[in-house]
């Protein structure tokens, strides 16, 4: 009897885990330019959701951590404002698997950096 509360237990906890995902993540700026406003928005959507900027600015080199959870979707876009209002958008992070990410800009545009630890 213990062990069937038990299973059912478990299968309940790991059912309701698999829809609401934990996707915190360290954010990393390795641009060149302070970042004002980050916003996120599922990789479906094309509506940004608030600013979810822990500090008041975001400066070059410099990391912050984004608390970001409970959501089922793991690919979403990035866009970073800088503090010249000039903006920059990442797609297809995918944050069910990556607890770091570094965002850098290259010759061709925005280019994110992952890291699974």
């Amino acid at each position: 009897m213990k062990k069937s509360i038990f299973g059912f237990a478990l299968f309940l906890l790991l059912t309701v885990s698999s829809f609401a995902q934990v996707q915190d993540f360290t954010l990393i700026n390795g641009c060149d330019f302070v970042i004002s406003y980050v916003y996120i928005s599922p990789s479906s959507e094309t509506n940004w959701g608030e600013d979810v900027l822990t500090v008041d600015v975001l400066g070059s080199g410099e990391e912050c951590e984004i608390e970001f959870s409970g959501h089922e979707e793991c690919l979403w876009d990035i866009k970073a404002v800088a503090d010249d209002g000039s903006e920059a958008v990442w797609t297809g992070i995918d944050l069910c698997e990556y607890f770091s990410i570094k965002l850098t800009m290259t010759e061709e545009g925005p280019y994110a950096v992952f890291d699974a630890e």
